[in-house]
């Protein structure tokens, strides 16, 4: 059967991906489709050929609504969100905003504006929308869209591999797949083990390379340069639209965190490998993993400080920022937290994520692939939110934080997880991710998605399931 694929874009390099994965689409037979929230992206989408949709375009022609409140209220019951103020938060925690109104008017106008150009979408083959996972208000609402219009919905994110991907059907809530059967262990899955123990690589995204530079390098780039000026010429002179276009808000955040990096410098202190110490590694700021997946600890700073209150006697608790994230923290909260806790410490943030994982006791983790890494040593695991290992059987999940402190004391005095539960958990990760990197513009790799994103349609719809747990329901938004 014939299949149709939408993709949405928020900015050019996706853009330029999805036009590439378009063509390659179209090379085997089917069709595809481009919604773009990114006004130069669909100009670029047109020049290329590519069947694509301005957002902007479309909404501009509905009436001003004059009740925002009540139709952003009726909108969210129709697509099932129980928390409606919930669906905000990834933007408002992203560009620091506080309009609500705004952020309503927006989300509604996004949606009106999808459900039409869904309907021009053909009627006699399988229609999937494919997005890049994200907590912004233009992939929700296509994501809640398409689902009450029972289109099926395909999210992409990198996998706890390097140079692979999970997809996850019909619902933005980590992929997680059925861990309780046996299975061989392939040769593939030992040797990336062995070669991740050994060279102790972690997980980068080819996408976020250049997000893991030193925030000085970062504000030395002459590419940042010409993006900004770019999106100031294209806002503030020829008029265009886009989703991040809070240009004066992201210079200032880079700014800041370059400041925030001089006063923490004081701070950072080495790994002391004979301490016992638990180990919680940084999310970034503002992720979705933690807005839109675990909102609870969004405040890590809480956390911390919770954590803190709950260590073992002669424990020291290790935290260390997200190495792409190097001085986002605020200073005033993190000098207050050591004042508080003689037993924290902040970790230079350059330390090799491994010898940190090695060494720790435990890990308590939100989410973050650093659990998944101490999990491939073979280190005890506590995860508190939703994530791919949170039912491993060699990681240890909270359903509820008041369980931690008690779960914390009792995990350090446990054997270590098993090399071969291990092993049968990354074996069934791997079986459940596919070969490719997102927005990586080389011929290879646009072959090599389009043959994974089709094999997973394969696994996921063809056959009336899907290999991942799915929920084929509008998935509800809560806090």
């Amino acid at each position: 059967m014939k299949k149709h694929f939408i993709f949405t874009t928020l900015a050019m390099n996706q853009t330029e991906f999805f036009v590439g994965l378009i063509k390659e689409i179209e090379k085997r037979g089917h069709s595809a489709s481009l919604i773009t929230f990114h006004e130069r992206s669909y100009d670029y989408a047109v020049e290329q050929g590519v069947k694509a949709f301005n957002i902007y375009r479309v909404i501009q022609k509905f009436p001003e609504v004059s009740d925002v409140e009540a139709l952003f209220e009726q909108t969210c019951r129709d697509h099932g969100i129980e928390n409606p103020r919930a669906l905000l938060a990834h933007e408002k925690a992203a560009f620091n905003l506080s309009d609500d109104i705004e952020l309503m008017k927006k989300y509604c106008g996004f949606t009106r504006g999808l459900e039409e150009i869904f309907d021009d979408s053909p009627k006699d083959v399988h229609t999937v929308v494919v997005q890049e996972v994200g907590g912004f208000l233009s992939l929700l609402s296509t994501f809640y869209v398409a689902r009450k219009l029972e289109l099926d919905h395909i999210f992409i994110e990198p996998s706890i591999f390097r140079g692979r991907l999970f997809f996850t059907k019909n619902t933005w809530q980590a992929p997680h797949f059925e861990c309780s059967e046996q299975c061989e262990v392939s040769q593939d899955v030992l040797s990336y083990l062995e070669e991740s123990r050994q060279n102790k690589k972690i997980v980068i995204p080819k996408k976020d390379v250049a997000q893991y530079k030193s925030i000085f390098k970062k504000l030395t780039t002459p590419r940042n340069y010409r993006r900004a000026l770019e999106k100031s010429w294209d806002k503030h002179i020829l008029k265009k639209q886009e989703e991040f276009s809070h240009i004066g808000h992201h210079i200032s955040r880079h700014l800041q965190t370059a400041l925030n990096y001089v006063q923490l410098k004081k701070l950072y202190t080495e790994m002391n490998a004979s301490e016992n110490f638990i180990y919680y590694p940084l999310h970034v700021p503002a992720d979705m993993a933690l807005t839109l997946r675990s909102p609870t600890y969004l405040d890590q700073y809480t956390l911390i400080d919770s954590i803190c209150n709950n260590l073992p006697v002669g424990y020291k608790l290790y935290i260390k920022e997200h190495p792409a994230y190097v001085g986002a923290l605020d200073t005033f909260r993190i000098r207050d937290l050591l004042k508080r806790h003689k037993s924290l410490r902040v970790i230079q943030p350059f330390t090799n994520n491994y010898e940190l994982l090695g060494s720790a006791r435990a890990i308590v983790t939100v989410n973050s692939k650093s659990g998944a890494e101490a999990l491939m040593l073979q280190n005890h695991v506590i995860v508190l939110g939703d994530a791919s290992y949170s039912n491993a059987p060699c990681a240890q999940y909270v359903k509820n934080i008041k369980d931690l402190p008690e779960l914390v004391s009792t995990t350090i005095d446990k054997a270590p997880p098993s090399q071969e539960d291990v092993a049968q958990f990354f074996q069934h990760a791997w079986n459940n991710s596919y070969p490719g990197e997102i927005f990586v513009n080389t011929h290879e790799n646009l072959v090599e998605f389009v043959t994974s994103l089709e094999q997973f349609h394969r696994d996921a719809f063809a056959s009336g399931y899907s290999k991942m747990s799915s929920n084929t329901t509008i998935t509800p938004l809560t806090q």
